[in-house]
């Protein structure tokens, strides 16, 4: 069972395979209410993406995926609910970084005997923020590999011969400038990349939420994550983590049910609303002043409960907030700006 809501997905602006215009089609086409666009180090394609959103009525969420590093551990940060932060200066540096990797990798495919054509490669990061899914599709482009599985398995992934290790700031420092930008900080994919004993350290740090619910997530996996963050006082997220068909499964949904989801979506919401926002407070009348009705005579009197209604008043909720929400927030920038809030960047 899935949801029509996906708080991670890529793009061409970083190492997605559709452009962030195509990308709201296709999750539009797969029913998505609530879409995020979740690019690596990056919210270029993010304009694009929520004016094709708002045109066919989606609620988008604006965010970026973040690499930094918790110890030995490769932790990759969602940023949500990110509207209009000053980026230029963190954006050009992750660049750099992330561009000297790129071809530090590419130099050591080569010594292993698996060359790759430069101009292929320059062509295939025009625009975008490099990775290693960029390089897995060269190799399998030039028959080294058959599938971008095997390119990782043999050669990409950590501890395999042809990676290289990223500059990337602390997980820490990563959580704590999310939250200065007026986001929340979602742990991705923690499942498959053995995050778990590490969680309580960074709900110590100030994370907000996790992931449990990633498409690459089997279900029990699911449930553990679930049941763990609870203990922690951590929200949890979902999403596709959608690069490509290749991986199976569309973009704008999350292996998550609606029973689950609502009072999620309400929780990151009214987290994200508290922490960021100036809306108008709503008005109430002091609790002394309101009328006391005894809870045995409110269930003698009211209406008998419909079934269904649980699961449509919380979703319905959800979209009245997030829409409030995001009408309190300055448009995304369509231009550079610079940048004085990121000096944790300049360390990298």
């Amino acid at each position: 069972m899935s949801a029509p809501i996906d708080l991670h997905a890529h793009s061409t602006c970083s190492d997605g395979v559709l452009d962030p215009v195509e990308l709201v089609r296709q999750a539009a086409s797969a029913g998505a209410e609530v879409f995020a666009l979740t690019d690596h180090d990056t919210m270029r394609g993010c304009a694009l993406a929520q004016a094709e959103a708002e045109a066919r009525g989606i609620r988008f969420v604006p965010g970026m995926e973040i690499s930094t590093r918790h110890g030995d551990h490769d932790v990759h940060l969602l940023a949500l609910f990110l509207r209009a932060p000053d980026l230029s200066a963190f954006e050009a540096q992750r660049a750099e970084a992330r561009h000297t990797r790129f071809w530090a990798m590419a130099e050591r495919l080569a010594e292993l005997g698996l060359p790759l054509e430069r101009a292929a490669l320059e062509a295939a990061i025009a625009g975008a923020s490099p990775g290693r899914p960029h390089l897995a599709r060269a190799l399998v482009a030039a028959g080294h590999v058959a599938d971008d599985h095997e390119a990782f398995a043999r050669f990409l992934g950590r501890g395999r011969p042809g990676h290289v290790a990223q500059r990337v700031p602390t997980t820490v420092d990563a959580i704590a400038q999310v939250r200065a930008w007026g986001g929340v900080s979602s742990v991705a994919h923690p499942g498959l990349d053995g995050l778990g004993p590490i969680l309580s350290e960074l709900a110590a740090a100030g994370l907000d939420a996790v992931e449990a619910y990633h498409g690459g997530h089997a279900p029990d996996q699911a449930a553990a994550l679930a049941a763990q963050s609870a203990e922690l006082g951590l929200l949890v997220s979902g999403g596709s983590d959608f690069h490509g068909p290749a991986q199976g499964r569309p973009p704008g949904r999350s292996p998550l049910s609606p029973d689950a989801w609502d009072p999620l979506l309400v929780r990151l919401v009214e987290r994200a609303r508290g922490e960021r926002t100036a809306a108008p407070a709503r008005t109430r009348p002091p609790r002394s002043s309101m009328p006391v009705v005894p809870l045995r005579r409110r269930l003698a009197h009211g209406r008998p409960r419909d079934p269904g209604r649980r699961d449509r008043r919380p979703r319905a909720r959800a979209q009245r907030l997030l829409e409030a929400t995001l009408q309190h927030q300055p448009a995304l920038p369509t231009g550079p700006a610079h940048c004085g809030c990121c000096s944790w960047a300049s360390a990298l």
